[in-house]
């Protein structure tokens, strides 16, 4: 999804989060799988942009769910998924956009005139 090589990013959660853009670092701690017990969470969901290996940026929402710890219970794994939500963000823009401007001409319509009085 993000067009790095699997020797590009490395198995510790830190790594993708130095990709993150510099706004979504404390939105998306890459600590969520140490600080899970501690925290009790039954899950973690974000929404973030993140650097595509083009240098794009990515807009991604992430869950993770649980902990898996080893016998000492440190916990050392979470399962989770990353999603490219782009596609999703760019039509709420849109919809958000076209309900308070004309259609036709880009300007604003006599809703956002309301809104800003």
């Amino acid at each position: 999804m993000l067009g790095y090589k699997e020797n590009e990013i490395g198995n510790v959660p830190m790594n993708g989060s130095m990709r993150l853009h510099p706004e979504d670092q404390k939105k998306v701690p890459g600590r969520t799988c140490f600080t899970y017990p501690k925290d009790l969470l039954p899950q973690f969901e974000c929404e973030y942009r993140i650097q595509q290996s083009t240098g794009k940026l990515f807009v991604g929402a992430q869950s993770w769910l649980g902990s898996a710890a080893n016998v000492k219970g440190i916990p050392y794994r979470m399962a989770g998924s990353q999603s490219d939500i782009t596609p999703r963000k760019l039509a709420v823009e849109r919809l958000a956009y076209d309900a308070l401007h004309d259609a036709l001409t880009g300007l604003p319509n006599r809703a956002l005139f309301m809104e800003l009085a």
